[in-house]
């Protein structure tokens, strides 16, 4: 792959992006900072997270992830209370309603994403995606530089 081809790949998953996350608006009252900090408390599963993980995973400032804590433990989406083991750490934990939450949105792009795959592309083409998915995948997994 040449660098024009990069270049029109990165492009296209932007776009791609762009048009899932269009699919469906936010949460009601959720920035998109705060969905995306609840996106990786989901996906940290049962352990309880910590800000400044949180903060290493998703490229954030320690400020911005403060701040959509604030927001989604207001909202009840999260509540965050002082680690047993070491009362320096704050830990972040999942409520039901921020589990609901996320949940209802990913079945929501999931289908949405599903029809639109069955609607524009024939099973060849439907098989090919599942590929290039799968390269996608092992890409990301490659150290960044």
């Amino acid at each position: 792959m040449d660098s024009v081809e990069a270049m029109r790949l990165e492009e296209q998953l932007k776009r791609f992006i762009r048009w899932n996350r269009s699919a469906h608006p936010p949460i009601e009252g959720l920035s998109r900072t705060a969905i995306s900090v609840l996106a990786a408390i989901v996906r940290a599963g049962s352990r309880a997270s910590r800000p400044g993980e949180l903060a290493r995973e998703l490229g954030m400032t320690t400020s911005n992830i403060a701040s959509a804590l604030r927001e989604l433990d207001a909202g009840g989406y999260v509540t965050r209370g002082r680690d047993a083991n070491d009362g320096r750490r704050v830990n972040v934990m999942l409520t039901d309603k921020g589990r609901t939450a996320m949940a209802h949105r990913r079945a929501k792009r999931s289908t949405h994403l599903q029809h639109a795959i069955e609607a524009t592309l024939d099973d060849r083409e439907q098989g090919e995606l599942v590929a290039a998915g799968n390269l996608l995948e092992r890409i990301s997994n490659f150290p960044a530089s």
